[in-house]
């Protein structure tokens, strides 16, 4: 999902305001980064060239881009729906409860990825010190839900029902950015502020209250590793992706020669 805050990269550092106008991120539509696209490549290099004259002059500024973000994670999130990620179809699991039976779980989904949005104003800075372009997203997901249906198997008894699981207030925040002593992008592994808040909802016959706890004390630790490593798979993954690919495109106009070494100032 190559998609993701591409533009932040590309047109943020060019997108600041002069000496004589305020400071401001103008929204300029999401673009998907193709290597191919010569014509797409070359207006990389312009933004580039154009971005390292000018910030050679620049000290420190701040400029808030929260709606900047938010316009582009409406389109993040009309993308997940329209390719198929939310809802999004999660893989059978079978869990070992040990002395207590085994919980085969099918039919999974995993619904409202598309409500990614923001839990704090967003900022993108610049420090003539450090000479670094920083932009640190501090995103959120109001509330997910996942669903399975099961099959709850312990000696001679066999339960079978729904799960639902509702995930609310999970926080993430990315850290990325660009090295102007260096002439690299970069991206910081997820930081999790919470992984949210799980409540459960068990439908079976005969379900007792003993067997709801043991249910809801394993599959905590599963759903919460599921959906961080879906987070990890549809944010950091594809950020990475990009900042590589940008690094590539920088080298090659800097070492034309050879990509694998880094110039410094």
């Amino acid at each position: 999902m190559r998609v993701l805050f591409v533009v932040f990269l590309l047109c943020i550092s060019s997108s600041f305001g002069s000496e004589n106008e305020p400071v401001g991120i103008k929204a300029k539509g999401l673009v998907e980064l193709d290597l191919a696209d010569t014509q797409f490549v070359s207006e990389i290099k312009q933004e580039v060239l154009k971005s390292v004259r000018s910030w050679r002059l620049r000290e420190t500024l701040e400029a808030d881009v929260t709606n900047y973000t938010n316009e582009i994670l409406d389109n993040v999130g009309l993308y997940l729906v329209e390719n198929g990620m939310d809802p999004m179809e999660l893989s059978d699991e079978l869990v070992d409860l040990l002395l207590l039976g085994k919980i085969n779980m099918t039919n999974g989904w995993l619904q409202e990825l598309s409500s990614i949005g923001t839990y704090e104003n967003v900022y993108v800075t610049y420090s003539n010190d450090t000479k670094k372009l920083e932009l640190s997203l501090p995103l959120s997901f109001d509330s997910l839900l996942i669903t399975y249906k099961y099959k709850y198997t312990y000696l001679l008894i066999t339960i079978s029902g729904n799960i639902k699981a509702k995930i609310s207030d999970v926080k993430i925040n990315l850290h990325l950015g660009f090295d102007f002593s260096t002439y690299q992008a970069f991206v910081n592994k997820i930081d999790v502020k919470s992984s949210g808040k799980i409540d459960f909802e068990f439908t079976g016959l005969g379900l007792l209250d003993w067997m709801i706890d043991a249910f809801s004390s394993v599959l905590t630790t599963l759903f919460h590793n599921l959906i961080l490593g879906i987070i990890n798979a549809i944010v950091y993954n594809p950020v990475q992706s990009v900042v590589s690919q940008i690094n590539s495109v920088i080298n090659s106009i800097l070492h034309p020669n050879s990509t694998s070494n880094i110039m410094m100032l």
